[in-house]
């Protein structure tokens, strides 16, 4: 008999500089609860191991398992849910930090007995200083739901936020048997956003969410691994991986949500910050801008003309 209630399933790749702060947050607060952590390295090329092995030989609920290469974010995701034992998994991305009282509010919050939770979170700057609290959707937001009753169209239209359709990795904690079930195609292993597919579906096929506010998520900014190759590309990867769930899913609802994370009012707006043809082509399309072609031609026209004086 299973008795291991929640596995804290962390995928890391090179981050020995911020595992030990994340670490201490889940021993000090898991004396007295039936939990394990499970942590999937991805061939960190940095001294993650080392940084692990001091805590496994200290307790003995703490798993490490170390890819023999890179596999990408997407796979590392899934392989740490694989090594898990618990009823639940809770997904923690391996730079962020549970704060004091976190994880008695997860445990209380598991009695309900939902398929999936989903946390909001605390926004941190880099040093973890507090800047503010992030909720993923609209103030008169139903709770609790169960989705073999509710649409879940009317559930994405409550959110304000791709962060309501599991965009952030550390708010989510899902039953693994549901999760087992709903193992994406290879096309997702790209996107950053395989683990939504499985989300989603498990969702879209009766299944049951419980919303959690004031969660103890702390989330570190200024450490964006997307973002590496700049903002467009890291646009780019929210309108692939989510234009792509919205149609094979057929989940419409999800393209209104990107324009709404990206606030999408304007021809003008499809260019702020960003002037990838890639980027304008999807903007365009989701902002219903039925001549599109015109409009970047002339939006990159009138760019180009200011960056060439």
């Amino acid at each position: 008999m299973n008795t291991i209630k929640l596995s804290i399933c962390i995928p890391t790749y090179n981050r020995a500089k911020f595992l030990p702060e994340l670490l201490e947050s889940i021993v000090k607060q898991s004396h007295g609860y039936d939990i394990e952590v499970v942590v999937s390295d991805n061939a960190s090329t940095d001294n993650t191991q080392e940084v692990l092995k001091l805590y496994i030989e200290n307790h003995n609920n703490i798993k490490l398992s170390v890819a023999d290469s890179n596999v990408g974010p997407d796979r590392n995701y899934f392989r740490a849910v694989s090594m898990a034992k618990g009823e639940y998994c809770w997904l923690i991305g391996s730079d962020d930090v549970i704060d004091d009282g976190g994880l008695e509010f997860v445990m209380q919050s598991l009695t309900s007995n939902q398929d999936v939770y989903l946390q909001d979170r605390v926004e941190c700057d880099i040093d973890m200083n507090v800047l503010q609290r992030r909720s993923w959707w609209c103030k008169q937001a139903i709770m609790e739901w169960d989705f073999s009753k509710d649409e879940i169209n009317h559930y994405f239209k409550q959110c304000n936020s791709l962060g309501g359709v599991f965009s952030f990795l550390s708010s989510i904690i899902v039953r693994k048997s549901k999760w087992d079930e709903y193992i994406p195609s290879e096309k997702y292993y790209e996107t950053a956003y395989s683990h939504v597919f499985t989300l989603l579906s498990i969702l879209k096929n009766d299944g049951t969410l419980k919303l959690l506010s004031n969660s103890g998520v702390l989330s570190r900014g200024g450490n964006d691994h997307f973002l590496s190759n700049g903002v467009c590309k890291r646009r780019l990867i929210d309108f692939y991986g989510y234009v792509m769930l919205a149609d094979d899913l057929d989940m419409d609802a999800l393209k209104f949500l990107l324009q709404k994370e990206h606030n999408i009012k304007s021809l003008s707006a499809l260019f702020t910050g960003c002037v990838s043809f890639d980027v304008a082509v999807i903007y365009s399309r989701l902002a219903g801008f039925s001549h599109w072609k015109i409009y970047i031609a002339q939006a990159l026209g009138v760019i180009r003309s200011k960056v060439n004086k």
